[in-house]
């Protein structure tokens, strides 16, 4: 893996994507990590595809609320979301705490889960537990349904895996928010 370069933009007020695009496609990436989140990602992946850039781009927000929808085919086999869980996850666990969270919100505008404050929770739940006290216990390893993770001993930083299914035509359910992903 090589680094092709490294972009910084104003957040918020950039209009024009498209000199950033052209950067990414002269540089020959093949993918682009990106920070970017709401209008601006939303215009980066919209400027990539005008431009004819063919690569991906990986991002925590392309699964955010609105965003599938936001992108529209640019987004489409493009956009790599990176997140602690999907809807559509594959497993009874998946759907036991999905169903939960649609039986506390079941308007659609409230179907938005965000499953890294769960994890955060739970962690800091059976870091008092293990601890005895509500003081940081270091090197807890959460155990979860959906968290396989550690807090390093450092007791900085947290380090656990993220599933990465790209977007794809058709959305979900039809539900707001649910994007149908294939891992």
């Amino acid at each position: 893996m090589q680094i092709v370069g490294d972009e910084l933009h104003a957040l918020g007020r950039v209009k024009d994507f498209i000199p950033y695009a052209v950067k990414i496609k002269s540089s020959g990436a093949q993918a682009v990590l990106t920070g970017n989140w709401g209008n601006d990602l939303t215009l980066l992946i919209k400027a990539a595809k005008e431009v004819g850039y063919e690569g991906k781009f990986y991002t925590f927000y392309g699964n955010a609320l609105g965003v599938p929808a936001a992108l529209g085919d640019a987004g489409v086999g493009k956009v790599i979301a990176v997140a602690d869980w999907f809807p559509n996850a594959a497993g009874a666990s998946s759907e036991a705490f999905y169903q939960s969270f649609r039986q506390r919100f079941p308007k659609p505008q409230d179907d938005y889960v965000h499953m890294r404050m769960q994890l955060m929770i739970e962690a800091l739940a059976q870091s008092v537990e293990k601890a005895g006290a509500t003081g940081f216990s270091r090197g807890c390893c959460p155990d979860g349904a959906f968290s396989r993770g550690c807090f390093r001993s450092s007791g900085r930083d947290a380090r656990r895996r993220s599933p990465v299914p790209a977007a794809a035509a058709g959305g979900g359910d039809g539900q707001a928010g649910r994007a149908r992903c294939e891992v």
